[in-house]
């Protein structure tokens, strides 16, 4: 049962909803009951767990069934555990947000692999530059047809305890307030209480190594590679994530860097491990597919392109001895003394040798080889 708080009239409950609207209480609230005020239990439990919101309070359907002067409603908190499904919102965004569209494809990837309908969409009007991000025009059986940029919501079916609400489309341009307060209402239409967004960026780091993973949450302070906190401009998915806690919603952020040696063909990679640390927030398992196996491809061919390129191959060399020294500065803090003294002579030995090497060879090659020789990659 759940914790009695009080009868309210429409318009008192009306007035307790504006204190505590940005609060994640209010997603807990439900109308446990309505009943006419002279004839008791006769409304009881009209609106059992129906979700209470200063929204779903002025829409006519509630007005119908229940006039302001005649009708009172007894509020409740209720207990999570009620509610045995999980539902949470994946959103990505294609654009700056999303190097080598490793961000958006995991949506897509979970599109492909579960049950998923398409439930609401957000219309372009007022929010895109369509020179900077175009329509396009596709046939349809012979047909041609205008294709506007808009952002589409997909529920996915994850099993029974766990739903994800995804969407996708362009960064929009313009009136990015209104847009994430969008996102949000189709959130909580869906009884959405968790929001993580995904995103994706170019880096100095090698191909050979596992990609930087960080991931931010409601305190800041869970960074998994460790970087400094961003400071500077910010794309969609942080200003979303403010709203989002503003109005009570949990949230995470997840960030994978790229290389942007390689150019901006697709990181299948980079998809795989947003993928696999989705799925550590959620405490499910999610289907991977053939991601393993095109994320071994997409290393291959990367390899491949450093068999034809030395200037590249030394720079990529040195992005390995900076990961792996740090690899070892890090491990070093949880050892004795005399462990982490002989790991750093070891490490700094290495370095001396692969210096040596450079030296002996002429041409060390530039700090940072053209990216445009990633395009050799879709050749």
């Amino acid at each position: 049962m759940p914790a009695y708080l009080g009868n309210y009239r429409i318009e008192q409950l009306q007035a307790r909803l504006t204190t505590i609207s940005n609060y994640s209480a209010l997603r807990k609230l439900r109308v446990v009951a309505v009943q006419k005020s002279n004839v008791s239990n006769e409304y009881e439990a009209l609106w059992e767990c129906c979700r209470l919101s200063s929204r779903a309070l002025s829409t006519s359907c509630f007005r119908q069934k229940c006039e302001t002067n005649h009708f009172h409603v007894t509020v409740g908190y209720v207990s999570e555990e009620t509610f045995q499904t999980r539902r949470v919102l994946v959103s990505a965004f294609e654009g700056w947000n999303d190097a080598c569209q490793a961000a958006s494809n995991v949506v897509r990837h979970l599109i492909d692999m579960y049950d998923s309908n398409e439930v609401a969409r957000i219309s372009c009007d007022g929010f895109y530059d369509y020179q900077t991000t175009r329509p396009m025009m596709c046939f349809v059986q012979g047909r041609g047809r205008i294709v506007w940029p808009e952002t589409t919501f997909y529920e996915i079916h994850i099993d029974d305890r766990h739903t994800i609400v995804a969407e996708v489309g362009p960064e929009p341009n313009y009136r990015w307030m209104e847009y994430c307060h969008q996102n949000l209402h189709i959130a909580e239409e869906y009884d959405v209480d968790h929001v993580i967004t995904l995103g994706s960026m170019f880096a100095d780091c090698p191909h050979t190594r596992a990609l930087p993973i960080d991931v931010y949450s409601d305190d800041c302070e869970c960074n998994c590679s460790g970087t400094d906190d961003h400071c500077g401009p910010v794309g969609i998915t942080t200003v979303l994530d403010s709203i989002a806690r503003d109005h009570g919603f949990d949230t995470d952020s997840v960030w994978v860097s790229v290389p942007q040696y390689l150019g901006s063909d697709e990181c299948a990679q980079g998809t795989l491990q947003l993928l696999r640390k989705l799925s550590q927030l959620l405490g499910v398992t999610l289907n991977e597919g053939d991601l393993p196996t095109k994320g071994k491809q997409w290393k291959a061919q990367a390899s491949m392109l450093l068999s034809c390129n030395d200037d590249l191959a030394d720079y990529v060399k040195r992005l390995e001895r900076q990961v792996d020294t740090k690899t070892l500065a890090d491990e070093s803090d949880e050892m004795t003394t005399d462990e982490a003294r002989e790991l750093i002579a070891e490490a700094e030995a290495y370095l001396q040798r692969e210096q040596n090497k450079d030296n002996h060879k002429g041409h060390p090659g530039p700090d940072y080889p053209d990216s445009a020789a990633g395009n050799a990659l879709s050749e």
